[in-house]
């Protein structure tokens, strides 16, 4: 009997799963092997603690420049100004960065055997220059540095608020977005303070002389509109918003020390929500909430602080 065709057909089947076996061996063998992970991006902390410092160190080359032409009550504020810069320079200090040098954005810094010096509205558009760049590095910085940041720019607001007609920063517009616990607890912190502030303002505008009355009022209508990005801010979030106390203590000081006392305590306040979060709006939100606090400190006081809040 001849043999059935099926053998031949089930040995052809099997050559031919044998050679498919093989070559899917063959290419596992050959495949290229898996590349290496990517090589961790560079920290961006030293380039930007000497960005910082460099933009500090030829704002106070600046401000020693103008105070050498200048006399009076202007030369003592242009030194205080150069000092608040010195400051700034020396609390800048990390890991990885270079010796400060001047930045080439401040041409108005003196160069030895010069004469060219930079007026007020020059040193103030440098300043907001400077306050600008070192909100923008905010996001990329450790609590810690984000903090001290927020400070020395709010520092620089309140130099070009002395220097020119002062502008005040204005709070942006809520973030819609649900905080996590410690941002919530700041930015009710916060809400707190402005309530505060507001009914201190009050207390201000009826005790201090007429000439200085429509400032106080000015200031507790922008601590109203504060409150209210605030209260909004929190409720975005799906909280309730911090309630306004029935009253709260006033010290015996005052009207001028006051306010500004109050604006201290305000700014530290803002600050306490830049170091707790990573949010670019809610760093948007206390930045500017920090600065406005020290432009109206600087000008209750007419002198600034290095480090407001």
């Amino acid at each position: 009997m001849p043999p059935s065709p099926a053998v031949p057909r089930r040995r052809a089947l099997g050559l031919l799963l044998l050679t498919a076996t093989a070559g899917c061996r063959v290419a596992r063998h050959d495949a290229p092997l898996p590349r290496p992970s990517a090589t961790p991006a560079p920290d961006p902390l030293p380039g930007l603690l000497t960005a910082a410092r460099a933009r500090e160190d030829a704002l106070a080359t600046a401000y020693a420049g103008a105070a050498a032409a200048a006399s009076g009550a202007r030369r003592e504020l242009l030194l205080r100004t150069a000092a608040d810069h010195r400051a700034h320079l020396a609390a800048l200090v990390g890991p990885g960065s270079a010796a400060p040098s001047a930045s080439p954005s401040v041409s108005s810094t003196p160069s030895p055997g010069s004469t060219s010096v930079a007026g007020p509205a020059e040193l103030a558009r440098e300043e907001l220059a400077s306050a600008a760049e070192d909100v923008r590095a905010l996001a990329a910085a450790p609590p810690r540095v984000r903090r001290l940041l927020a400070s020395v720019a709010a520092s620089e607001q309140a130099h070009a608020a002395l220097l020119a007609s002062p502008v005040l920063p204005a709070l942006p517009s809520p973030p819609a977005l649900r905080p996590q616990p410690a941002e919530a607890a700041a930015l009710q912190a916060a809400l707190a303070g402005e309530h505060a502030a507001a009914w201190a303002y009050g207390v201000v505008a009826a005790r201090v002389p007429a000439r200085l009355a429509s400032r106080a009022r000015r200031d507790l209508a922008e601590h109203r509109a504060a409150r209210d990005v605030l209260a909004a801010a929190v409720t975005a979030g799906g909280a309730s918003p911090a309630a306004a106390l029935p009253g709260y203590d006033v010290p015996a000081v005052a009207p001028a020390e006051l306010a500004a006392g109050v604006e201290d305590r305000l700014a530290a306040a803002y600050l306490d929500l830049v170091e707790v979060t990573a949010s670019p709006a809610l760093l948007e939100l206390g930045a500017a909430g920090a600065a406005a606090c020290a432009v109206r400190a600087a000008l209750w006081r007419g002198r600034t602080t290095a480090f407001p809040g």
